[in-house]
């Protein structure tokens, strides 16, 4: 299934898209490393940083040395700085769950979207 979103959001967002042309992943945990490895090789050249909230991530790099090309072969190891989510600047993909069953008003994320000025569906999609 995480395939399948990374390449509908290469083909919806990446290539349709020129604000996209580099972009952060909101989300330094598992669902956004996990994204990170399902895009294409080209795709994660534009990657220009991970951010997350959680101090013990902020200001380290992500360093992943089993990502795989279009072909199976392995590529050279990926470094990306871990950001503050305040420090976003342009788009980002959010990969990081949205909202409790249970919770109606707009999440924390939302909020942060909007202080830092990202559109839902133009300048922030949400993978997860």
């Amino acid at each position: 299934l995480l395939a399948v979103r990374a390449a509908a959001f290469e083909r919806r967002v990446l290539r349709a898209d020129p604000r996209w042309a580099n972009f952060i992943i909101w989300g330094a945990g598992r669902d956004g490393k996990q994204f990170l490895a399902a895009l294409s090789p080209a795709a994660r050249r534009r990657v220009t940083a991970l951010a997350d909230i959680d101090p013990r991530k902020v200001g380290t790099m992500y360093t992943n040395h089993r990502l795989l090309d279009e072909a199976g072969k392995p590529c050279p190891p990926l470094s990306l700085p871990v950001i503050h989510t305040r420090d976003i600047r342009g788009p980002a993909a959010v990969c990081v769950s949205l909202r409790r069953a249970d919770e109606a008003m707009p999440g924390e994320i939302e909020r942060a979207a909007a202080e830092l000025g990202l559109v839902e569906g133009e300048t922030l999609w949400c993978i997860f």
